[in-house]
């Protein structure tokens, strides 16, 4: 099992130190499992990319998934369309997957 020691300090170098033993190991213990084996031994410039690429995810996704309850609303589904636009935009982006 890869151990978490430094992962919290790999990701996310302003919070080491700050936050509570517990929840730090918590922390690290769920850190661990989003970063390659051997994390230890990458460069430092690797996690602000990764900082950076996991928050460009986040924003498009976000950003998908508002465009597609726009335009549903837009046609007239009404509030109900928050759901049906995550829903909608999991099936056409696995779909789509499975075809490339």
């Amino acid at each position: 099992s890869e151990s978490s020691a430094g992962a919290l300090k790999a990701l996310f170098p302003a919070l080491s130190g700050r936050v509570p033993g517990q929840l730090e190991r918590r922390i690290e213990a769920f850190v661990v499992h989003i970063l390659p084996k051997r994390f230890q031994e990458f460069p430092q410039g690797y996690f602000a990319y990764v900082r950076w690429y996991m928050l460009a995810y986040v924003a498009g996704s976000t950003c998908m998934v508002l465009s597609t309850q726009s335009m549903l609303y837009a046609i007239g589904l009404g509030a109900g369309s928050i759901p049906m636009a995550a829903a909608l935009n999991w099936v056409i982006k696995d779909g789509l997957g499975q075809l490339g």
